[in-house]
């Protein structure tokens, strides 16, 4: 699978970079009419979307999830999630609270520019057994 997608930009001599999965890629850039005029730049990709403990979850925890992007201007975009049931998002900050077990996309956007996802599973239900403590 190829981690980035590079194509020809909206101005001369620009790129379009668009990154597909997580890793490392080498983009060779060259000149040639100065075959001496050549370097190798490093494209390290990594998901968009940090999510610290969030596939150990149990109902009532709360993860932050973040995301280091902006539009053009500096403004942040606006966080959801597939299944509000089982993983409640606050659009602003990106604080979530498990609500119920199960599999869940969050998704963030920043509108006309960009929007990304990440699926977070395993969000288990916590049982305390108070009735059986109390018997022994």
């Amino acid at each position: 699978d190829d981690l980035v997608q590079v194509g020809v930009g909206p101005t001369n001599h620009s790129l379009t970079v668009r990154t597909v999965n997580v890793g490392l890629t080498l983009l060779a850039v060259w000149d040639n009419e100065n075959m001496g005029v050549a370097d190798y730049v490093p494209l390290p990709v990594e998901h968009a979307i940090d999510m610290d403990e969030a596939n150990k979850l149990v109902v009532g925890d709360v993860v932050c999830f973040q995301a280091k992007l902006t539009n053009p201007d500096g403004a942040y975009g606006t966080w959801s999630s597939s299944a509000s049931g089982v993983l409640q998002v606050d659009p602003k900050s990106g604080a979530a609270v498990a609500r119920d077990s199960g599999t869940v996309t969050v998704y963030y956007e920043i509108p006309g520019v960009l929007k990304t996802y990440r699926e977070v599973s395993y969000v288990f239900i916590l049982f305390y057994y108070h009735a059986l403590i109390k018997q022994i």
